[in-house]
């Protein structure tokens, strides 16, 4: 009797660290991310730049063509087939089908949230398709059908994309028992979790520190490199910037925004402190642009950074990109609320530099 105790405790561990094996097999398998080779390869820039963003097969095509997205569609079919392959090869003497629904679980988890693109990935409905049809040929044919029929009907890709594995959970359950059900019902869950319709938060601020405290963990973060003065992303938030905000930087636009003349909102005489400043007062009866010359004051202005940093130039750069943000997303487009927070560190460091009653302070807006 023990000895049968000791050996069913043993197979127990065995059938779990299969699981395991066969959850890593899948997840590396999917984080090797097609349509960034391919882009790369084709386009010559990362998927993560062009279109949506979106690392799939849908955005592929758009961008590049059908060529592209053949070639997305055969990789992550082609990835999903040798992770469930593999698994029921090592693990299937005693996990049988299960086998395969972990490692095309582990590959929809890598697809999605690959670790070396900071778990930034696709939707995952190739690998999700491909797995359950390894799974279950005939179940995992019908469900696809399921989710081609509505998009055909409905034009709604995500409707499809989510339908593919909901269609599959009753028949798993009946067929296979509760675990594939409950592995299903995950697949379901992820997919929907990509697919559902959130809302946006991006944050866009002068610089860094303003952008990162303001915007914490989530959403999409902008602010200015103090190099070029071109916007710019972490990876923790997104491998690379929109193909449009890259655009811009090429194109050096920021720097546009910087004027040969800082002109005060108001007449002389209704400021405080006029004494010590940088901004030039037209006469009252001279021509337009004609006037005092700045009297001093305020930091020295070494680069292009600095003055955009200590001059309203900043703070219209900001508020340029949070209209183009507006724009290119969509915010406040349908009915689920989106969160745009604007950081304008101009009006806090030319109110440091020159005081809060300055004339500079009171002329930045």
């Amino acid at each position: 009797m023990k000895q049968s105790g000791n050996k069913h405790k043993l197979e127990e561990e065995e059938t779990k660290m299969g699981r395991i094996f066969c959850i890593l097999t899948g997840y590396l398998c999917g984080s090797f991310l097609t349509a960034e080779l391919v882009a790369q390869e084709r386009i010559g820039k990362s998927a993560f730049e062009i279109g949506t963003g979106n690392p799939g097969m849908a955005n592929l095509a758009e961008q590049g063509g059908v060529g592209c997205a053949f070639r997305v569609l055969a990789g992550d079919v082609g990835k999903t087939l040798l992770a469930c392959l593999l698994c029921r090869y090592v693990c299937g003497a005693k996990l049988g089908t299960l086998a395969a629904a972990y490692a095309g679980l582990g590959c929809i988890l890598g697809h999605d949230y690959p670790f070396w693109h900071w778990f930034h990935g696709g939707k995952g409905v190739t690998c999700n398709a491909a797995a359950l049809i390894l799974i279950w040929p005939m179940g995992g044919l019908f469900s696809c059908l399921i989710g081609l029929t509505a998009v055909l009907f409905t034009g709604y890709l995500p409707l499809g994309a989510v339908l593919i594995p909901t269609a599959f959970i009753l028949p798993a359950f009946l067929e296979y028992g509760p675990e594939l059900g409950f592995l299903t019902v995950l697949m379901t869950f992820i997919m929907l979790r990509q697919h559902a319709p959130g809302s946006h938060t991006v944050t866009v601020a002068a610089e860094a520190v303003s952008a990162v405290v303001t915007a914490g963990r989530g959403g999409e973060v902008f602010w200015l490199d103090p190099g070029r003065c071109d916007w710019v992303t972490s990876p923790y938030y997104a491998p690379a910037v929109p193909e449009w905000i890259d655009r811009s930087n090429d194109e050096r636009y920021n720097l546009s925004y910087i004027a040969s003349e800082w002109r005060p909102l108001l007449d002389r005489d209704r400021y405080v402190n006029t004494r010590n400043i940088r901004i030039g007062f037209p006469e009252k009866r001279g021509k337009r642009g004609e006037g005092r010359q700045p009297e001093g004051g305020g930091p020295e202005l070494a680069d292009d950074y600095e003055r955009l940093l200590y001059t309203p130039a900043g703070n219209t750069a900001v508020l340029g990109l949070a209209k183009q943000l507006i724009a290119q997303y969509k915010l406040g487009a349908d009915a689920t609320p989106d969160l745009l927070c604007v950081c304008l560190d101009a009006s806090r460091r030319i109110s440091e530099a020159y005081g809060p009653e300055s004339v500079e302070a009171k002329s930045t807006c």
